[in-house]
């Protein structure tokens, strides 16, 4: 016969220093039956002890909590890296933007005229200044004596004197504007005019004015 395997000796951990002793021997106890039990289903015939053993049961201390060695330092932070600048691309603009078709500018309209305040009349203008006539048929001037001498030497020529005309028709003076080439002849132009012409006198309107005109005196071989 085999002999009955006695299950090892395994010793129990001593929970606490005040731990109820049966509740020891109840423990042991459940094994020797749990091995019994087993040994029964394998067939294998276990003689019963016939007295009791008697096992021996050694409480052991708890064994001292094991030491953790020092752990080493944390590494230090890894040093922060400045951000970096990444370019981005930025969109084209684009090509063109459509616009807004400009507005004429509105035009205001016009306002009317204001109608001018009527301003003091302006003067009528002057009428023109008639010159002096020495021509009309009524004043009957007569011709130029014409000087013995110059008849004999034939001097002939037309002489161009400037006469003043007095408002009421009378030569003022008399001057010799161009010569005949003949002293003699513009003596006697100017003796006859001075002495016996009379004028129109200028005017303005109504009003006789005095003022000057030029008097062509010709002298020909066949006057006398």
């Amino acid at each position: 016969m085999r002999s009955a395997a006695v299950p090892s000796r395994t010793p129990y951990r001593r929970r606490s220093a005040d731990a109820p002793r049966w509740l020891v021997w109840l423990l042991i106890g459940g094994l020797h039956a749990a091995a019994l039990a087993a040994l029964a289903v394998a067939g294998v015939q276990v003689p019963l002890p016939s007295a009791p053993q008697t096992l021996m049961v050694s409480f052991l201390s708890e064994p001292a909590p094991a030491v953790e060695p020092p752990r080493p330092p944390p590494p230090p932070p890894p040093k922060a890296e400045p951000p970096r600048m990444l370019a981005t691309a930025k969109p084209a603009p684009a090509a063109m933007q459509a616009l807004a078709p400009e507005q004429p500018p509105a035009v205001a309209e016009p306002a009317p005229p204001v109608p001018a305040e009527p301003g003091p009349a302006a003067p009528a203008p002057e009428p023109a200044v008639v010159p002096p006539n020495f021509a009309a048929a009524h004043l009957n001037n007569p011709g130029p004596q014409v000087p013995y001498q110059s008849r004999k030497l034939g001097e002939q020529g037309t002489v161009w004197l400037r006469v003043l005309v007095s408002p009421q028709g009378l030569p003022q003076e008399v001057q010799v504007e161009r010569s005949s080439g003949y002293p003699r002849l513009d003596e006697a132009a100017v003796a006859v005019v001075r002495d016996r012409w009379r004028f129109v006198p200028a005017r303005r309107g109504e009003e006789a004015l005095a003022a000057w005109v030029r008097v062509p005196i010709s002298f020909e071989r066949n006057q006398h």
